[in-house]
């Protein structure tokens, strides 16, 4: 599939092997280990929506940020209605992962931290995970720390909204 105007970068020239394609305006490819063209661009994961963005692909995954256009049914974008997307897939083997999305948040680097935003891993404020292919959990909280203090315990989110120290609070109107 031509996509003209696109840029791709990648660390190797596997990355240009007959049958991929720049999956989007910019495609950053890192190859590693597996040097199949379909790990090194991740197809299995693309949508043909993935246009006018940046496509990360790497590690035998894929993520993409950038807009996803509104579509009739023959195909054809439809103007002025577009989603903005911040995208993220595994490729078979092990399809859900887990390959998570994460946030996370860093300050200065030391490392005798194990956890929290000075350690190397950095402080996690939220993930999503994977569960199958119907449902992705969230877990607010820093769950790589829980792991850390309660391996057996704590591992991914096991709800479809999960706060790692149990405490959420509610707006009352009158504070508002």
């Amino acid at each position: 599939m031509a996509r003209n105007g696109s840029l791709v970068l990648s660390n190797a020239s596997a990355a240009f092997a007959a049958g991929v394609f720049p999956q989007s305006r910019l495609q950053l490819i890192d190859v590693g280990p597996n040097t199949s063209p379909n790990f090194i661009s991740s197809q299995l994961g693309f949508r043909y929506w993935m246009r006018n963005g940046v496509n990360f692909t790497g590690n035998s995954d894929q993520g993409y940020v950038g807009q996803k256009y509104a579509v009739n049914s023959a195909g054809g974008q439809l103007a002025d209605l577009s989603d903005m997307v911040l995208h993220w897939s595994n490729d078979l083997p092990g399809d859900l992962g887990p390959d998570r999305l994460r946030f996370l948040f860093t300050s200065s680097r030391d490392a005798a931290e194990l956890s929290g935003s000075h350690s190397e891993e950095g402080l996690e404020a939220m993930r999503f995970t994977p569960v199958d292919e119907d449902a992705v959990n969230v877990g607010v909280g820093d769950f790589y720390a829980g792991n850390i203090l309660f391996p057996t315990l704590v591992v991914e989110p096991t709800e479809r909204l999960h706060v790692l120290d149990g405490r959420v609070r509610r707006a009352v109107s009158s504070q508002l």
